[in-house]
């Protein structure tokens, strides 16, 4: 069963980086940024800094989905939302890091529900070129003004190819 875009729950179609405060209950934190590579290949943009706690650890505020390894078929990654990020930022991650976040693994395993993993990288690949036309937009506007730009780290890649 796919997840519904009407579903409160999902993270599709969501227009920007509003998050519902109902849905952070867990203080669940991971060492490494998000930034991992998806299953299907994929690479996310980095973000910023402020959603990292004193001791440099990233809050799991979810875990979306899970899919094989594709290094590995034998072990499992699981999508993780990470509080404080886009729906659109949230990366692939192996089982052994996400060992101080239990309680999010749990509440995943509990009420598991299949997710769209494919409308999701989809939704994120249009998230992904939208957020490159307003900083693309948002350098002609400041070009035009005469002022200086500075684009937001993560976004400074985006125009490369």
């Amino acid at each position: 069963m796919s997840t519904s875009p009407k579903d409160r729950d999902s993270p599709l179609f969501l227009p920007d980086d509003s998050s519902n405060d109902d849905e952070r209950p867990l203080s669940n934190s991971h060492r490494s940024p998000p930034s991992k590579n998806a299953p299907g290949g994929s690479e996310t943009e980095g973000s910023s800094e402020d959603s990292t706690q004193s001791d440099g650890e990233y809050v799991v505020e979810k875990i979306l989905a899970r899919a094989p390894d594709p290094n590995d078929p034998d072990q499992e990654m699981f999508l993780v939302k990470w509080e404080g990020y886009n729906y659109y930022e949230s990366t692939w991650e192996p089982l052994e890091n996400l060992r101080h976040s239990q309680a999010a693994l749990d509440l995943f395993l509990k009420n598991e529900d299949d997710f769209d993993i494919e409308a999701f990288e989809k939704q994120k690949r249009e998230w992904l070129k939208h957020q490159k036309e307003k900083a693309i937009q948002e350098m002609k506007r400041a070009k035009a003004q005469g002022t200086v730009f500075r684009v937001r780290q993560g976004m400074s890649n985006l125009g490369r190819r």
